[in-house]
């Protein structure tokens, strides 16, 4: 079985209140996950899937996207206090990332600190 579904199966679903995006950002897509979206470019620190009616993308969203609420990591806190039912403990959610970082192309990490650079 592909990695990124057994990260997504591993990661607890949180119910976000309607119309949140509070934690919405650059984020970083695998190869695997952009295959199952139309890629954009990060032209902006904003995520580029993010409009008027929320994450274009939602049933597609990034692993990290996944993460937020999901976890006991602090820095993966939602700013509302959202969170699953049965939280992912700091150990679980490190692993995770660190199995998921190696699937993000180069070139993935490179456009996502571009925005970051111009801005400097």
């Amino acid at each position: 079985m592909n990695i990124i579904k057994v990260m997504r199966k591993a990661i607890p679903s949180v119910s976000c209140k309607e119309g949140c995006h509070e934690c919405c950002g650059i984020v970083p897509f695998s190869t695997w996950e952009l295959g199952r979206i139309e890629p954009l470019s990060y032209k902006t620190i904003t995520c580029s899937y993010l409009n008027e009616s929320g994450c274009s993308i939602y049933r597609e969203r990034p692993i990290l996207c996944r993460l937020m609420g999901a976890s006991m990591e602090p820095k993966l806190a939602c700013p509302y206090g959202c969170i699953a039912d049965n939280p992912l403990s700091i150990e679980d959610t490190r692993a995770i990332m660190e199995a998921y970082m190696p699937q993000i192309p180069d070139h993935i990490k490179f456009e996502m600190l571009r925005p970051l650079m111009e801005d400097a």
